[in-house]
């Protein structure tokens, strides 16, 4: 991302009292979206159960007939949020639960050519996701977890009270 992720930072402080802001119930971001066949996903606790639900409700593209939860996801694999991404000033400074979501490379190599010449419509389309199905699967469930964050703001929070 950009030095010091500067332009994303303002952005969020800039907008911080804004009524969206104050009412917003999560951040869900997708830097690099598809880059290859592995699903992984790093995000606030509160979010596992709602990201859970929609893998199950999102078929997997490879044609075995799974879901993303049944391909890709077990229980606790919510991985915890790092920084250097735009959902940093989100959670660390406005304390919005965040969700970032990607399918990577089986072998779990950094996504070679992000931000190079190489970058291009023609690379996606022959080497990291040919069709672009895992581009469909990553808009349905973006869009699936958005809908049941707006359809209850408070239904995903997975707490358990003592």
């Amino acid at each position: 991302e950009e030095y010091g992720l500067l332009g994303s930072t303002a952005w969020w402080e800039k907008h911080a009292d804004s009524p969206l802001l104050r009412r917003a119930a999560a951040y869900l971001n997708v830097d690099t979206g598809v880059s290859g066949t592995r699903f992984h996903a790093s995000g606030t606790p509160s979010l596992g159960r709602v990201l859970a639900e929609a893998l199950g409700a999102v078929p997997e593209p490879d044609g075995s007939g799974r879901s993303l939860a049944e391909a890709h996801w077990s229980e606790g694999q919510l991985m915890t949020l790092g920084s250097g991404s735009d959902y940093t000033a989100a959670i660390d400074h406005l304390g919005i639960p965040c969700l970032d979501m990607a399918f990577s490379p089986e072998s779990g190599a950094p996504y070679g050519v992000y931000h190079s010449t190489f970058d291009s419509f023609e690379w996606m389309d022959s080497e990291g996701d040919p069709g672009f199905v895992r581009h469909v699967a990553m808009a349905r469930l973006w869009g699936l977890v958005a809908l049941r964050l707006a359809g209850d703001s408070f239904a995903f929070i997975n707490a358990h009270l003592a």
